[in-house]
């Protein structure tokens, strides 16, 4: 779900789902924790949870997602992307390491920084959509 000026990425959720897909978003269970994914769909009703951002309710199914679309303030073309701090991607990331999955950051063309000072508890995307199409082969 969108926080403050993130690319929304709501009609692209919309429109898998109306194609039959099982989509899935964030909760946040505790401070240092992975994030915890329920299923989701365009007709549910997410208030603000943690930090003000939607989320899902807890009555909903639990899914473990084979695709992450992941918010960024920044990025860079090594697949290394800037959160807002709390590091729960990252631990969500490392946690879903040992599944088979793709992590997609969404955000816009401008937030593309020359490199960001990736740490060793960074995890790297596999691509990342902006409006000018998908960067990706890291």
């Amino acid at each position: 779900m969108a926080f403050g000026g993130e690319l929304d990425p709501l009609p692209l959720m919309a429109r898998l789902a109306r194609k039959g897909r099982r989509i899935a978003i964030p909760r946040v269970v505790a401070k240092d924790a992975p994030l915890v994914f329920h299923r989701w769909s365009p007709a549910d009703i997410c208030p603000p949870g943690a930090y003000g951002i939607s989320e899902p309710s807890r009555a909903r199914a639990r899914l473990a997602p084979d695709i992450f679309l992941v918010p960024l303030a920044a990025f860079d073309r090594r697949g290394y992307r800037i959160g807002y701090g709390g590091g729960f991607y990252d631990r969500t990331l490392a946690a879903a390491a040992m599944r088979s999955i793709l992590a997609i950051g969404i955000g816009y063309s401008v937030q593309e920084v020359d490199e960001v000072p990736a740490e060793p508890h960074d995890m790297p995307l596999d691509a990342i959509l902006t409006e000018d199409g998908l960067l990706g082969d890291f």
